[in-house]
């Protein structure tokens, strides 16, 4: 892996774990709708007309449940099977690229991590940190100090993503 491209995955980290939790609400909230859909089809189909009746008449659901096993779905529900796919895909995308750099800051030390989450994942500026220096890493530091500590950090992770 390049070093742009762990540093882009750095400064996504948040959007990119926020995206992904946005799926996850999402798919839960396709499938009680695809779950929805097709209880509500069944319920229609046990509404009857005054229609002459055919040998299936007093059988609607069941023959709406032979339908679906012969491969029916109405269209809407194919739609969402089509979204649920490409939202399933994306997911895992996600799921690895926020994996990447979960294991990357476990390698770092507490401060190094601090660090980075602050500088690459945040966008904090370097006088920003340097300010909060003391409450945030437990001692005073400048920039050019905090600059060597993501410098070092950053090594770490170019080491272990190599």
């Amino acid at each position: 892996m390049q070093p742009h491209e762990i540093d882009n995955m750095l400064s996504e980290y948040r959007q990119n774990k926020a995206r992904h939790g946005h799926i996850t609400l999402e798919l839960a909230r396709m499938n009680a709708e695809l779950e929805r859909a097709i209880i509500n089809d069944a319920l229609h189909a046990q509404q009857y007309s005054d229609m002459p009746h055919g040998t299936d008449a007093g059988r609607p659901v069941e023959t709406l449940v032979l339908r679906y096993m012969d491969g029916y779905l109405p269209e809407q529900v194919k739609d969402w099977m089509r979204e649920r796919t490409e939202l399933k895909r994306e997911q895992k995308a996600l799921s690895v690229v926020i994996g990447y750099v979960d294991t990357w800051l476990n390698a770092l030390s507490d401060r190094e991590r601090r660090v980075i989450a602050d500088k690459l994942i945040d966008g904090r500026t370097w006088r920003e940190m340097e300010a909060d220096a003391q409450t945030m890493y437990g001692i005073p530091l400048t920039v050019g100090g905090l600059k060597n500590i993501k410098r070092r950090a950053m090594q770490k992770i170019y080491a272990v993503a190599k």
